[in-house]
């Protein structure tokens, strides 16, 4: 039964998300229903040292502030705002630097469905035993529901593009014991999502991973398209205005052998366990002609603006790239997420469909329907 729900589960939230927000972006004025994910990028820092994150790259604004990120009674007090539905993210840099985590998690997983984005160096034992402890009792349910974990590849390369020599077998050894714990306990929940970036350094190996984590109990693996976009999550440029501005190209990769790779996974992703799913969530040749500077704003589409908000570590909601709508210390979620500046934002993002900061975006939407040919 949990094979064939992960099978549709991307999927229908794809079409769920895009329905949700239809009816508001179709109606003039720039208001949303409330929102389907809150995420809180409750720190900007970090003990790895990503060769393409936003964190590290010179381009942006270095301001991380420790003694001011958002405390875990704020946190709360903005979960308690939303919907019973809504899913909670908690992500970073790395939560796990912060001392205070698991008062954020006890609190967040409590109230509603909670996903938590990590790298896996961190947490020790007793983290493994809270996280699955915790464990929803539905995907719908308060509780930890996924946790995402940053796999680049095997040791040699994952320790490469990471920086930190040793990370591989840390976070490895994260995953096996989580599983393990979970399988323990008879827990369905959380689930396991192993997440790679893909690049012009791992994507040869990208069906071996995915074969390696499959085989270890990993429900889900997601590979995520290389975004060379710095402003989001909270980090701004140190100039220039970030959706306007068009993302430099990534490092090209050979067409023909990437297209083919893409669908070996597909094909093994359908046919064994540990399924797995593309962001943003276009079709293969799109996806490839990311690679070589080609996919323009004619592939995509944004129902993301609608339906996600973001919290920084600071305060400040944001839709996506880090312009701030306002924030949570000096005024409530819902008169910001509805406020004149968000429903301008996204009178904008309506009217152009798309803005060129867009291109790369893991959350964006395929504009035109995936052809059939194209998905298998």
């Amino acid at each position: 039964m949990m094979s064939a729900f992960m099978r549709f589960l991307p999927a229908t939230y794809s079409f769920l998300q895009k329905s949700y927000a239809s009816i508001p972006k179709n109606i003039a004025g720039g208001k949303a229903l409330p929102p389907l994910r809150l995420a809180f990028v409750i720190t900007h820092r970090c003990n790895l040292k990503c060769a393409w994150c936003m964190v590290t790259d010179p381009r942006t604004k270095k301001t991380w502030d420790a003694n001011n990120e958002i405390n875990a009674e704020e946190i709360e007090a903005t979960i308690r705002q939303t919907r019973r539905y809504c899913m909670i993210t908690i992500t970073g840099g790395e939560p796990f630097i912060r001392t205070d985590i698991v008062d954020i998690l006890t609190r967040s997983s409590a109230l509603r469905p909670t996903h938590l984005v990590t790298n896996g160096t961190m947490p020790d034992r007793s983290h493994i035993r809270f996280l699955v402890d915790h464990g929803a009792r539905s995907v719908i349910s308060p509780g930890m529901v996924t946790i995402g974990i940053s796999v680049e590849g095997p040791e040699s390369i994952h320790d490469g593009i990471v920086g930190i020599p040793g990370s591989y077998s840390k976070t490895m050894g994260f995953i096996e014991s989580l599983i393990s714990y979970r399988t323990t306990t008879r827990k369905r929940l959380p689930l396991i999502d192993v997440k790679v970036v893909l690049t012009r350094d791992n994507w040869k190996i990208l069906p071996d991973l995915r074969r390696d984590i499959a085989a270890l109990g990993a429900d889900l693996m997601t590979v995520q398209i290389q975004n060379n976009q710095v402003s989001a999550y909270g980090i701004p440029m140190a100039a220039g205005e970030s959706h306007l501005t068009i993302p430099p190209a990534v490092p090209p990769i050979d067409g023909p052998s990437l297209h083919d790779m893409l669908a070996e996974l597909k094909r093994d992703g359908v046919r064994s366990p540990g399924r797995i799913r593309f962001t943003p969530p276009i079709n293969t040749t799109a996806f490839v002609s990311h690679y070589h500077g080609a996919l323009g704003t004619e592939h995509l589409d944004c129902h993301a603006t609608w339906t996600t908000a973001h919290v920084g570590p600071y305060g400040d909601l944001f839709p996506c790239f880090s312009i701030s709508m306002g924030n949570i210390r000096n005024a409530s979620f819902n008169d910001i997420w509805n406020g004149p500046r968000y429903r301008a934002f996204r009178n904008a993002l309506r009217k152009q469909g798309i803005f060129p900061g867009c291109i790369g975006c893991c959350m964006a939407s395929p504009r035109t329907p995936k052809k059939r040919s194209e998905i298998r």
